[in-house]
């Protein structure tokens, strides 16, 4: 029995690194494309002429940088889940990142009709500036996409102890009860 559990758990982990290796390469073959289309997305942002035309640009410039962020998260979940991502602590200037965010998702938030916006801060946090930045996007990237027109997305840090809070408050549907428990877990 304990030679049968041994093979099934063998099997499993190489099913994980197959899986693994399968998204890395997939993620990777479709950045030729997803460059073509965001070239033919600025040379459209270029060419519009109306109002109307160069909101679509938006629009689209906008679901060509979810694609990449999307595509940049498969990636990571490969490179961690075959080891190859370890953490690259260093000191990170918080007010920065937390820009950034807002930044990469303003454009998104305001076409759905949301305010993003962010209390500045003074905090540096020891962290891998990439996975964090990660992170606090995926987050907000659900925020945005659970909010409904006319709400608000607030990030906020705050010093508790030695820790850093980073706090996303949206008026979106939030999670249910039944879920709460598979918050950490993939998918």
């Amino acid at each position: 029995a304990t030679a049968e559990l041994q093979q099934k758990k063998d099997e499993a982990e190489q099913a994980s690194i197959a899986k693994s290796r399968f998204l890395a390469a997939t993620s990777h073959d479709l950045r030729q494309p997803l460059h073509a289309l965001a070239l033919f997305s600025t040379n459209l942002a270029d060419k519009a002429d109306t109002p109307s035309l160069r909101r679509l640009s938006g629009q689209i410039n906008a679901a060509v940088g979810s694609l990449g962020e999307l595509l940049d998260g498969l990636l990571d979940i490969s490179r961690i889940d075959l080891g190859a991502t370890q953490p690259d602590l260093q000191p990170v200037v918080l007010d920065e990142l937390l820009e950034r965010v807002v930044a990469t998702h303003s454009s998104s938030a305001e076409t759905k009709g949301l305010r993003l916006r962010r209390h500045p801060t003074r905090l540096l946090v020891l962290s891998d500036p990439r996975l964090l930045y990660r992170m606090v996007s995926n987050l907000v990237a659900n925020a945005v996409r659970y909010t409904d027109p006319g709400g608000v997305i607030t990030i906020r840090s705050t010093r508790h102890a030695e820790s850093v809070v980073i706090k996303i408050h949206d008026t979106g549907i939030g999670i249910s009860e039944s879920e709460i428990g598979n918050i950490f877990t993939s998918f």
